[in-house]
Formats: structure tokens, sequence, C-alpha cells
């Protein structure tokens, strides 16, 4: 497998390629938390912060119900279905970790034990889907994507997390990822968060400035995610890739290609993980 895109053209390609899904539900407003407002309502006038392709936080959820709002239309969650191979453990901190993101970024984790051998079999039968993410793909499901469906990228020009790869099959999207470690976290935060928010309608991601403490440099051929602790005082500190990723993991960045040296005290455009 040859190198891929950089990172913002497969972002651009996401966007460009796969459709958002429009099914509509009409839920209690007190269950809506969370939930993206497919209609305005008709008590906008009274909360004018309220309004189509929203985000329902909890306060918005309180304001509709002092209005006397019963139900509201939301954009129904589209599920996603997370194949892992036989060898995998469904406690396993990466799986649990790929099924919160899932959820975060707004569609229903649903997990599907593969038996040995079985996994092109698995995603064949689940075309049709909302989405198929191959957590760890084996090379039969690797040779049918690329036969049955129609590639958008094999890898992605970025470190780590290369690996991921985006397939349209009868357009059911098909995500293989990497198994584990940065890899995945990377492909999560990255290319898995902008295709499931795609096709969920819901975008709330919310970025911050960062204070370095140490110097940051990027890699001349691709880009590279840095992942991030923030310190006591205030300031981000670069996690040494040999020591893991601890739960105190709190940010990244994306250091473009070839970009100037990040210098102790420079600020920088961090997002949460």
């Amino acid at each position: 497998m040859g190198t891929g895109p950089a990172w913002q053209e497969a972002r651009k390609i996401i966007q460009w390629q796969i459709d958002p899904i429009v099914r509509l539900e009409a839920i209690p407003v007190k269950r809506s938390e969370g939930r993206v407002l497919a209609e305005d309502m008709v008590q906008t006038s009274c909360l004018p912060q309220l309004g189509k392709g929203q985000t329902i936080g909890s306060e918005l959820v309180r304001a509709m119900e002092c209005l006397g709002a019963e139900e509201v239309l939301v954009y129904s969650q589209p599920k996603a279905l997370m194949l892992e191979g036989p060898e995998g453990d469904d406690r396993s901190p990466d799986l649990s970790q790929l099924a919160r993101y899932v959820a975060r970024f707004g569609a229903v984790p649903l997990l599907e034990r593969c038996e040995m051998g079985s996994q092109v079999a698995m995603v064949r039968g689940n075309i049709g889907a909302d989405l198929v993410l191959v957590r760890g793909p084996d090379p039969g499901t690797k040779s049918y994507c690329r036969n049955e469906g129609r590639s958008l990228f094999e890898g992605i020009a970025l470190t780590p997390g290369g690996g991921t790869s985006l397939y349209l099959i009868d357009d059911t999207p098909v995500m293989l990822l990497p198994s584990h470690g940065q890899e995945l976290l990377a492909a999560e935060l990255l290319p898995l968060q902008t295709l499931v928010r795609q096709i969920t309608r819901k975008d709330d991601s919310v970025p911050f400035r960062g204070t370095l403490s140490a110097p940051i440099s990027s890699r001349p051929d691709r880009d590279e995610v840095k992942f991030l602790r923030a310190e006591a005082d205030g300031t981000m500190t670069v996690i040494d890739a040999a020591l893991g990723l601890p739960d105190a993991c709190g940010g990244f960045l994306v250091m473009p290609a070839g970009s100037p040296t990040l210098r102790p005290g420079d600020q920088a455009v961090c997002w949460p993980c």
C-alpha cells in the first residue's frame, strides 16, 4: 500500500463523498440531550440559541421543558457496526475506547465478534448498514474491499494512524482501522471522527489554544499527530510514545508536514481527546 493522501485531503474526501443519514425521529425532550435537532421549533423565538442542526445540550433540554415542549424532532443516530477479530477481548481498553468515541461522535456502537476466518463474510453480510468499522482487518477483508468497493483512500500520510482506509461498497462506508495503540487512537480522533460526524450531522468539536512547554517538530514528508498532557502550570507537554498513552492524555495537535518547529511558550491549536 503506497502513501495515501494528506490528512486534510482525506477529510475533504469524506465530506464530499459520504452522505449524511437523514432519518428522523420524534423523541421526548427529556431524552434529547446529545441529539441533533432536525428542524427549528415553534419556541425558537423564545430560545434564539436553538436551531436546526444544533446538538441539544442539558441547558436547552431544561429550557424546552419549561416552555412546555414534550417531544422534539431529531436526526436518528446511525449505527456503527464494529467488527472485532476472534483474538480480541470484549473488555480490551482499545475496544472500549473505540466504542466511547463512536458514541461521542454521534453514532450507536454495535460490537460483532468474528469467528476465525469469518471476518470478510461478516463485512459482506452487513453491507447495507449505516457504517461498518473493522479493527485490525485481515488480508481477505482488505482484498474484498478493494475488489468490491470504491476506494476513497487507502492509508493516509499521517503518523501515527496512516493505516486507516475507507471504501464505499454499495453506498455503505467501510472503514478499516489499525488494531491498537497510538495508530488506533489517531485514526479514531481524525478520520473516524470526521466520518461519523458527517453521517450524523453532529459537529460539536471545540478546539482550544494550548501553550507548549517543549519544542515540537514535524516530519518533512507527512503530517504527524502529537498527543499532549496538561501540566499543573497549564502548559501542554507531548507524551513520550515509549510510555504509552495514559488516561491523563488531554489533547492532541496535528503538525503539518514540513512546518517550522514550535518552541516552548508557543501557542498551538489543540483538540480534546
